[in-house]
């Protein structure tokens, strides 16, 4: 009997975790047809400062102007926060920054938005990879950041065509799960999501000076409870009661369909392979963990190892030791389910007619500010 019960239970998480997500429309900050115009103005003892060889890793927020321009829209916000953003593209010559609306009046928002990333895309001359990422993961119905190109000028010069990102904050997930009460973590290099003992205190290490596991909600609780569990579940489960006890703390299914559209984007920066570059978050109202992918830039085709992603078995995807990827991928039946998403999306999302179709698309509307970037 008990064993009967604890299989009915399983099946209820199972059929639970195929609820649909909420997807918010693109609205005029992330315009679809036009390359939108995002002039930053910005004093130019500041603008230096900031881009002073020994101050391009620090994260101190400038006060400037925002103005964005459109065919139908001309909005001008003071007193906005600028800086720098990104890891290696902050030594590049096309830098990426963080726009904050709320850094010097905590009611300023725009559209609905706290922050804008504008990403320089360093390491992609098209400017379109992580687009479509992040188009095909909206398409399966998986949290995705919206994106749209626009035009950057800083102090009337043209700094080139930038991607415009929505940021992952408590906004962007009310707006997905339809409430932001959760701890939201956003997970660094460094987080493989290891067992490192019982108590929650364990995974506030920062052995580079900043959590790799960093609270990005809740911070005055600071709670990581949460969190433990679910990694001592991910790691310590028996193999008899693992599917059950894994699907009571976490969303496996959502899971599987991002692993399989990483993969399919050869998307190396992200947990499975380099241990970065993702967020999870512990939604309410199920009491569960669902994994967010994050930095989609180093996808189709960029590469620093010499790796031919394309020819990676699928199946053994994972470098060193990554309990979430490698104790999933152990258990037949997810890795019967992983197929069968990987074989839908093949078939209705990712196949080359349609991506082709998009990307020409993509190309056609970006291509006169694409060709004036002289940083690209």
């Amino acid at each position: 009997m008990r064993k009967f019960a604890l299989a009915i239970s399983c099946l209820i998480l199972t059929l639970l975790s195929h609820g649909q997500l909420l997807q918010p429309e693109y609205n005029e900050a992330f315009l679809q047809n036009e390359v939108a115009i995002i002039k930053v103005e910005i004093h130019p003892d500041s603008l230096a400062e900031m881009l002073l060889e020994e101050n391009l890793f620090l994260d101190h927020e400038y006060p400037a102007t925002f103005i964005y321009s459109s065919e139908e829209i001309q909005d001008t916000i003071l007193n906005i926060g600028f800086r720098l953003r990104g890891n290696t593209s902050r030594q590049a010559a096309k830098k990426s920054f963080k726009v904050s609306f709320n850094t010097f009046d905590n009611n300023q928002s725009y559209r609905g938005l706290e922050k804008m990333n504008l990403n320089g895309e360093h390491n992609d001359v098209s400017i379109m990879r992580s687009k479509i990422c992040w188009e095909m993961l909206r398409e399966a119905n998986l949290p995705s950041s919206r994106t749209s190109h626009v035009a950057l000028y800083i102090n009337e010069e043209y700094c080139g065509l930038y991607l415009n990102v929505e940021h992952i904050d408590e906004e962007f997930i009310e707006k997905r799960f339809g409430n932001k009460s959760g701890n939201l973590y956003k997970c660094i290099y460094g987080t493989n999501l290891e067992f490192l003992g019982d108590n929650p205190d364990a995974y506030k290490l920062a052995p580079w000076g900043q959590r790799i596991y960093e609270l990005k909600t809740n911070t005055e609780a600071d709670d990581y409870s949460g969190l433990a569990r679910f990694i001592d579940v991910l790691n310590n489960s028996p193999e008899e009661n693992f599917q059950c006890d894994l699907e009571a703390v976490f969303n496996v299914n959502a899971y599987l369909k991002t692993l399989v559209y990483e993969i399919l984007f050869g998307h190396w920066d992200g947990y499975s392979v380099n241990q970065n570059n993702y967020y999870l978050y512990h939604n309410p109202a199920d009491d569960r963990f669902y994994f967010l992918s994050y930095d989609l830039d180093n996808s189709l085709g960029v590469d620093f190892f010499g790796e031919a992603w394309d020819e990676r078995n699928i199946y053994e995807w994972s470098f060193g030791d990554r309990p979430l990827y490698d104790n999933i991928m152990e258990v037949p039946e997810y890795r019967s389910r992983f197929t069968a998403y990987m074989d839908e999306a093949l078939a209705q999302i990712y196949s080359s007619t349609l991506v082709n179709e998009r990307l020409e698309e993509m190309q056609a509307l970006i291509l006169p500010d694409a060709l004036a970037d002289e940083y690209k």
